[in-house]
């Protein structure tokens, strides 16, 4: 891709008068100052110390840019492309850190929350299905730049009002900096300036926390539902990893459409895409598939476009680091892997694409020897506290920590 074919994939996407505006330099001046006043007037308060003020407290402030990922898989010659706007020293850039820090244990509370895909592998072990079951995913389209400030902004002070009346002020401090850092989302591309009117901006240090709260709302609402609820008993499994939702439907496929239409219909401005199968279909970086008795499995999935960027073994990284990066990609397959049939398939494809990368055959043989013995139940489960509990334990421990503010 040229420039002039890069600066027209930027350019369609800042044509989106939903997402974005233009908007005079001066404008900078004026949130920085704002800003300013915001975290100055909160600490005077006593809600903060002054080490979180110091934090807080950018003194030589950057603009952020933004820039553009061409989704390739989706058209090879005239791709769209994903907006991220790097705001490295940026305004907000701690304010945004302080946001999702405090969100991210309510996020882990969700009942439907993935952390990785070995998350979803404890939930799918050992599984059965009946026949007549598809497995469904969801896709929620342009997530980050869907959530309307008001309505996000909403579904956090939900949530947070759970953390109980002791933080209230604190709370409110937090809504209103996460209220800031939306509105004023202002970044530089070419010689204009630009402010994100509705979403947050995929780069931002808060946005997978809020991004994936804002869900965890939907859900809420979709769950108590009255229209919906008559579905759920259809749906044994149901889990999220941001916008990306897998779940198994035990119903015909007609009242899987209705359950389609119903979802579509929603105040939350979401759109989505499925996917379905009764045998087969890729979630995250597994492919999940229904063997001859109803058995859930899985294998590595990587996508027809993924590049090899293992780091190569001739880097300057600390050698153990460097050696050890073997080891850790066949355990991931020994994890991802159901049956010793797809492991020693996808060891081979593995061991051609390391060794493409540098690696000698007599570390690729010791790093595939040792994870061979590795038994995938010891690799999926391991010992880790139960999701509920987790979330409640993350959530506790927070409020001890800033128990001061």
């Amino acid at each position: 891709m040229d420039t002039a074919q890069y600066e027209l994939m930027v350019n369609r996407i800042l044509q989106n008068k939903e997402w974005y505006r233009k908007i005079p330099e001066s404008h900078v001046n004026y949130t920085t100052t704002q800003y300013r006043k915001l975290i100055g007037s909160t600490y005077h308060q006593g809600l903060i110390s002054k080490k979180t003020w110091e934090y807080l407290n950018v003194a030589d402030p950057k603009t952020p840019t933004l820039y553009a990922i061409p989704k390739i898989h989706k058209h090879a010659l005239d791709p769209p492309g994903r907006p991220i706007v790097s705001g490295n020293g940026c305004l907000t850039e701690p304010a945004s850190a302080l946001i999702g820090d405090f969100l991210r244990p309510f996020v882990e509370g969700l009942t439907s929350y993935l952390q990785d895909t070995r998350d979803l592998l404890k939930v799918l072990d050992g599984m059965c299905i009946s026949e007549n079951s598809w497995l469904v995913t969801l896709d929620v389209e342009a997530l980050y730049n869907s959530i309307p400030h008001d309505l996000g902004i909403g579904v956090v002070e939900g949530f947070l009002s759970e953390a109980g009346e002791a933080k209230t002020n604190y709370n409110q401090f937090i809504l209103k900096l996460l209220s800031f850092t939306l509105n004023n989302n202002i970044f530089i591309f070419g010689r204009s300036h630009y402010l994100q009117v509705q979403g947050v901006a995929m780069g931002k240090k808060c946005a997978p926390s809020y991004a994936n709260l804002y869900l965890g709302g939907w859900e809420r609402h979709i769950f108590h539902c009255e229209d919906l609820f008559k579905f759920f008993c259809l749906i044994p499994v149901w889990r999220r990893y941001i916008d990306d939702i897998f779940f198994i439907w035990t119903g015909i496929e007609a009242e899987l459409f209705t359950f389609m239409e119903l979802l579509k219909i929603n105040t939350y401005n979401l759109k989505f895409t499925m996917e379905k199968s009764r045998s087969s279909l890729t979630f995250l970086d597994i492919q999940i598939y229904v063997n001859p008795k109803g058995e859930i499995r899985s294998t590595l999935f990587r996508k027809p476009l993924a590049a090899n960027t293992v780091l190569h073994a001739s880097s300057s990284h600390p050698e153990p680091l460097v050696a050890s990066i073997p080891y850790g990609q066949y355990l991931c397959l020994k994890r991802n892997c159901s049956s010793e049939a797809d492991f020693e398939l996808e060891a081979k494809k593995l061991q051609i694409r390391l060794r493409h990368r540098g690696y000698s055959n007599k570390c690729l043989k010791r790093s595939y020897l040792r994870a061979k013995k590795q038994t995938r139940s010891s690799l999926i489960h391991g010992q880790k506290l139960p999701k509920s509990n987790e979330g409640v334990r993350l959530i506790t421990r927070y409020c001890a920590q800033h128990s001061q503010i």
